[in-house]
């Protein structure tokens, strides 16, 4: 850079006691990888969704939390499997870290998947489901199956919502639960749900078992279901608890 920008960074360092955030500094040690370079465009136009189900904040996005975030997600779909945590970013983010072909298919992927649950949950901001954790669970489950989803059915959508709201309902009555030390079902799935939460977001076993509860719950929602089974296990279990009357 000029003299000044070289002044002006030093005057930025030393004027200011905040430590750079990993994907600030990711930011200008990979300055030109082409899939960092993407992934800043892909961020700008998905940040609009992010920010009005308040999954991300003006701030994150200031600090470039929502490229690291969107990032996650990204790179989960193009290796068919969930992240842990945030090992894999650097690795990508090199030069050539990143078949473009398949990243940019992965775009397309994550952005159906993030309008879609927008369409299916606008008030996702008053759940649970909101939180990064969880959101990163719900996209990726999307964004791997959106192609063989029949998700043009208005019916379909709004039982997935349906069942996505009274979900987290169980959810955070059972994270209050544990908390509060109130015994639990530990066989329930909302439950197993919380635990992996709680015992670590991001790690890839955690974000697995996540996984599996999301797919027993959606499972059959968007595809024609199983002749012998008109509901998942999970969805038996929020259907019961959220009956008036306890009638099988």
């Amino acid at each position: 850079g000029e003299p000044s920008e070289i002044q002006n960074v030093f005057v930025r360092l030393n004027s200011t006691g905040k430590k750079l955030s990993p994907q600030e500094i990711r930011n200008a040690k990979y300055i030109q990888s082409p899939f960092l370079k993407e992934m800043k465009s892909f961020a700008r136009k998905m940040d609009k969704f992010l920010l009005e189900m308040a999954v991300i904040n003006q701030n994150e996005i200031d600090r470039m939390k929502d490229i690291e975030f969107l990032s996650e997600l990204v790179i989960s779909v193009i290796n068919d499997s969930v992240m842990d945590k945030k090992k894999l970013l650097d690795q990508m983010m090199t030069r050539n870290g990143v078949d473009m072909r398949r990243a940019n298919r992965a775009f397309k992927l994550v952005s159906r998947a993030i309008k879609l649950i927008y369409e299916i949950m606008p008030d996702i901001k008053a759940t649970r489901l909101k939180k990064k954790s969880d959101f990163y669970s719900l996209a990726y489950w999307f964004a791997t199956r959106i192609e063989n989803l029949a998700v043009a059915d208005r019916d379909s959508k709004s039982m997935a919502g349906d069942l996505l709201r009274k979900f987290a309902a169980m959810a955070d009555q059972d994270y209050t639960d544990i908390k509060n030390g109130v015994k639990v079902d530990t066989q329930s799935k909302t439950v197993s749900y919380i635990q992996s939460v709680r015992e670590g977001g991001d790690a890839k076993s955690h974000r697995q078992q996540r996984e599996n509860v999301l797919s027993e719950l959606l499972e059959g929602v968007f595809e024609e279901k199983d002749a012998n089974r008109l509901f998942s296990d999970v969805q038996r279990r929020i259907i019961w608890a959220n009956a008036k009357k306890k009638k099988c």
